[in-house]
């Protein structure tokens, strides 16, 4: 039996995958191929400037789909023993980047322009997303740095699951990955690169700490004292980790906790209406695919799009633009239909 919608859910992950699909497609795009392109220029004047959003919004998106991941695991995993959390995510992440791996290879050597230098076992490890902690790094697929930070998180919630099992304990969950950010954010550089770059995905664990909280807040485990004691914190220790691993990024004009700040004020706000919220056909559906579309939109729209503006720039980067969204759409249908949906309905049968 498929799975109900939670239309308010719909929303903030569609809102999350369109803000990385804007970044990448027209933010990012039209500086790197340095292109003027009036609906990037209004919309950096007059909203990203003036609220200080930094990354044309896709860093807004990127906390808004750790907040909704931080939400759900803490819902899920309450009824689910070890083996069968961690079997249904490993499900849910990694038969979609193994594709996307590989097709990352294939638009490479389609199109010639980056030349192949991955090894076997390059590819290998990007399959499993060991090569964000391998020397020299080698990395196919773009978008997955956002997907260590996810596996993290699901370690760290399989480690503590006994905690989500118990409602008494379940409120020092939030806490502890409070905790565990400081102490590997403040040692990110005593042990190596490796773990330097492991310690590095602990500075964006205070967002899905917040998203626990909301879990752990709707089913009564904390009240409302304690989530606002545990947002104040994570707020804290959010700016701290900032400080310590990107500094750059706390400037008033490009600040990573303003938009931390208003991706939880706007998936609060959204929370606060969830029974009034219905579903939207069409966010529903981007929200269904977002999975691959964050996967493919960067190995299929961003090499298709650079490509097809740089071989022809007469014809126009809305030409390019277009091209590449038609692109990437075939792509997600496909991959949505022929693994993200058969791995997501093999999740719904695993049993604990």
């Amino acid at each position: 039996m498929p799975r109900p919608r939670f239309g308010w859910l719909d929303i903030i992950r569609a809102m999350a995958v369109l803000l990385v699909l804007w970044d990448h497609f027209v933010g990012q795009a039209t500086e790197w191929l340095k292109v003027a392109f009036y609906p990037a220029q209004f919309i950096k004047l007059k909203v990203f400037e003036p609220l200080a959003i930094t990354q044309s919004g896709g860093f807004l998106g990127v906390c808004l789909f750790f907040l909704i991941s931080g939400y759900i695991i803490a819902g899920v995993s309450a009824r689910e023993d070890m083996r069968t959390f961690a079997i249904r995510r490993f499900l849910r992440i990694f038969p979609p980047l193994i594709v996307a791996t590989v097709t990352s290879i294939a638009m490479r050597s389609w199109l010639a322009s980056e030349p192949l230098t991955a090894t076997a076992a390059d590819i290998l490890r990007n399959f499993f997303l060991v090569n964000y902690f391998h020397h020299p790094q080698v990395i196919l697929v773009g978008v997955a740095w956002s997907l260590v930070i996810e596996v993290t998180f699901y370690l760290l919630v399989l480690v503590t699951l006994p905690l989500l099992h118990r409602q008494h304990l379940s409120i020092y969950l939030p806490f502890t990955l409070l905790v565990l950010s400081v102490l590997f954010v403040h040692f990110n550089a005593a042990f190596g690169p490796g773990f330097q770059a492991f310690a590095v995905s602990f500075l964006y664990i205070p967002i899905l700490s917040i998203g626990v909280t909301f879990a752990l807040l709707e089913r009564g485990a904390l009240s409302v004292r304690t989530f606002m004691i545990h947002g104040a914190l994570a707020a804290g220790v959010f700016m701290y980790a900032t400080w310590r691993i990107y500094p750059q990024f706390l400037q008033p004009a490009d600040s990573y906790p303003v938009s931390a700040l208003m991706a939880t004020v706007i998936f609060g706000i959204t929370w606060a209406n969830r029974s009034r919220i219905r579903p939207i056909r069409a966010l529903t559906l981007v929200a269904v695919t977002s999975y691959s579309l964050y996967l493919f939109h960067d190995v299929v729209g961003w090499t298709v799009l650079r490509t097809t503006y740089q071989s022809d720039p007469g014809a126009g980067f809305l030409s390019a633009l277009t091209i590449a969204v038609a692109a990437t759409t075939v792509a997600v249908v496909i991959v949505y239909n022929l693994v993200e949906r058969p791995s997501s309905l093999a999740v719904s049968l695993v049993e604990g």
